[in-house]
């Protein structure tokens, strides 16, 4: 009984062992993959404003991995104005947290969840002013990003103003 229970531990060892291995050397490949994307800062852009279809600038981006997973970063994010937008948006970080088996399975990047730190949102005066079929579009993708897509939404150390 002893020999048997011996040799299930020492197996059961060597399992979590290969499989700490294999986990190390997916996490260090994602990562060195994650840290050149400030090369491709303007692809990176070009797929973001493709794929939500909205029109952001970006300063700088970056990416990471914290407790959660993989983060891609962008740092001095604003939304670009059109004259008839109710509003100006501007974050100081935007950070979109990977979901690396759903983007695996899907073949395509799927974030799961998003913060948002810093973030000036100003509402301005509407002035009798219609809004733009553009601006329209631009809002719902707002609210379909924002309230359907994510799982959860963070936001920290940010504003709200009013204009008149």
């Amino acid at each position: 009984m002893k020999k048997f229970t011996f040799r299930w531990l020492k197996r059961f060892y060597i399992l979590l062992a290969i499989k700490l291995v294999l986990l190390a050397v997916l996490l260090t490949s994602a990562r060195i993959l994650f840290i050149s994307v400030a090369d491709y800062k303007e692809q990176a852009i070009d797929w973001l404003t493709s794929e939500y279809q909205i029109d952001i600038s970006v300063q700088d981006i970056s990416a990471g991995i914290d407790f959660s997973g993989m983060v891609l970063t962008l740092n001095h994010v604003e939304l670009l104005d059109s004259e008839y937008l109710p509003f100006v948006l501007k974050l100081n970080h935007l950070f979109l947290h990977l979901d690396f088996w759903d983007s695996v399975t899907a073949q395509k990047l799927n974030f799961n969840s998003i913060s948002k730190q810093g973030a000036v949102l100003t509402v301005k005066k509407r002035d009798g002013k219609r809004a733009s079929e553009k601006s329209q579009l631009t809002l719902n993708r707002l609210k379909n990003i924002f309230l359907t897509q994510l799982k959860k939404v963070s936001i920290r150390n940010s504003t709200l103003d009013f204009t008149d």
